[in-house]
């Protein structure tokens, strides 16, 4: 809960003289407590989506042909959507779903968000039917900030995501995905440095019930 950017299951082995194996199960243990943390955002609110893969460049030639002709120019195919709200710095709540289309936004923003809640996003099609008030920036226009506007807040949520993998990591497989994105939510809400270490660890503590996973299920 100290680490922002989250730490590995090989440098967990070495800093507590335990097995990787060991390690890696403690961790995804606790990953899997962070779906407890659920919050309803009540404020002025960023919408916004990103996509989670492998780089093509790492993947085979016949790999990366098929993602190829199978995209005829949509770059999101082979690649898991993260949808996340974020409440303009503050909390925020992040989901991994199997499409992100207008259905799945307008969805997500209902159960996220009160329904007085204005919404912030970007000009994409999916944010189009939301019960809340909403504005949009449109980065095509070059229009990226307008007064209160914008989703910089949510979007330094998904460089923290990303760099978290390549850095920390290293490899997520399409499994697990949605652990670490839990684990990273509880991270940015409680993990503040003005928040006392012991307050940080009590808050995740208090997840743990009624939550229990098994090694036998998370390598199944």
């Amino acid at each position: 809960m100290t680490a922002r950017k989250s730490v590995n299951a090989m440098q967990l082995s070495k800093e507590l003289g335990v097995d990787y194996k060991t390690s890696w199960y403690m961790l995804h243990r606790i990953k899997e407590v962070c779906a407890n943390g659920f919050l309803k955002l009540d404020k002025f609110v960023e919408v916004d989506e990103t996509y989670v893969s492998g780089k093509r460049s790492n993947m085979s030639k016949a790999k990366r042909k098929t993602m190829r002709e199978a995209s005829m120019g949509r770059g999101a195919v082979g690649k898991i959507p993260v949808i996340g709200a974020n409440e303009c710095g503050d909390p925020m709540v992040v989901k991994l779903v199997k499409n992100a289309d207008t259905k799945t936004a307008t969805e997500f923003v209902t159960s996220s968000t009160d329904r007085d809640v204005t919404v912030y996003t970007d000009e994409s099609r999916i944010y189009g039917k939301f019960p809340n008030n909403h504005d949009s920036v449109c980065y095509s226009a070059e229009d990226y900030v307008r007064g209160d506007v914008h989703t910089n807040s949510i979007e330094l949520v998904w460089a923290a995501l990303k760099r978290s993998i390549q850095g920390t990591w290293y490899h997520v497989s399409p499994k697990h995905l949605h652990q670490y994105v839990n684990e990273l939510a509880i991270c940015l809400n409680i993990g503040d440095c003005g928040i006392d270490t012991i307050d940080r660890m009590e808050a995740l503590v208090q997840l743990i019930d009624g939550k229990r996973i098994k090694y036998s299920d998370l390598v199944s």
